[in-house]
């Protein structure tokens, strides 16, 4: 059962990469045990796209589309109402420079990202996603600036899609750890889970990042910088969205989920505040 992602990194102790290929689960509440599972097959193309098979996708995006308004009672963007809801997804992306090895993997992760993006301009998609990137390590991330700076002047076909899609923001520091000085724990001996000084920076950082996406979408998407976008992967978590809403038994999910750690999670962008609190309360 192929997954969404795949991660770059090489495991510890193993030689060779590694693909993580995990179920989709749906979390039917806040504090609920049970979970539904959605099966997402991420084809994977050798060939392309023939003109047939984007044709349907763009019939099948159009479908969906209306059943999700016609359920919300919203016209249709054919009916010459205009926008009358915000933008389908935000995907946010927290990164920092890998400063013993050099690898740089937030490139990879966005070229395959931008991949599964549409580059011309009649495409439903093109105004229903956009991307935020946030540097957590401000005039320190030599491979974030590059990137920056090429979407800003580049006119490879990388570059006219990240000019679209991307905003390259620096986390301005604004969450901060209540208390930086305090001693890190015992990993060996910690039975009230408390967290150390780098997972309390990574809670801070992940929280600026949500306060700016919370706005800007009806759904939001977890990414990390290190991972790769399998081919159809967008499609298809569309698809299973559309499917979560439609289940009776499935109304009110909290999260469907496509991969590991804060990687590969869909989330309801009028419960990022609820998420907030719960990170905060952590720190």
């Amino acid at each position: 059962m192929p997954g969404l992602f795949e991660d770059s990194h090489r495991r510890r102790g193993h030689g060779r990469a590694v693909s993580w290929c995990p179920p989709l689960t749906a979390s039917l509440g806040v504090n609920a045990a049970l979970a539904i599972l959605l099966i997402i097959l991420a084809l994977r193309s050798r060939g392309g796209l023939g003109p047939d098979t984007i044709d349907l996708n763009k019939r099948l995006l159009l479908a969906e589309e209306g059943l999700e308004r016609l359920r919300a009672g919203k016209p249709s963007q054919a009916s010459g109402g205009g926008r009358s809801r915000p933008p389908w997804l935000t995907i946010g992306i927290p990164t920092v420079p890998r400063r013993q090895t050099g690898t740089k993997y937030l490139q990879r992760t966005l070229e395959t990202l931008l991949d599964e993006l549409p580059g011309g301009e009649e495409d439903l998609w093109r105004n229903e996603v956009s991307v935020l990137v946030m540097n957590n390590a401000p005039g320190e991330h030599a491979e974030f600036e590059e990137l920056r700076r090429r979407a800003a002047t580049g006119t490879d076909r990388f570059s006219l899609k990240a000019r679209h899609y991307v905003t390259w923001l620096n986390n301005p520091g604004l969450v901060a750890d209540p208390t930086p000085d305090a001693a890190d724990p015992d990993d060996l001996h910690n039975p009230d889970d408390r967290p150390g000084r780098q997972v309390r920076k990574q809670t801070c950082d992940l929280i600026a990042l949500l306060r700016h996406a919370a706005p800007l979408s009806r759904y939001y998407f977890f990414m990390e910088d290190d991972f790769e976008v399998c081919p159809f992967a967008l499609r298809a978590l569309h698809t299973a969205a559309v499917k979560a809403n439609a289940q009776r038994e499935s109304k009110g999910w909290v999260a469907l989920r496509v991969s590991y750690g804060m990687n590969g999670v869909l989330m309801h962008n009028a419960d990022i505040p609820d998420l907030m609190d719960y990170l905060w309360c952590g720190v």
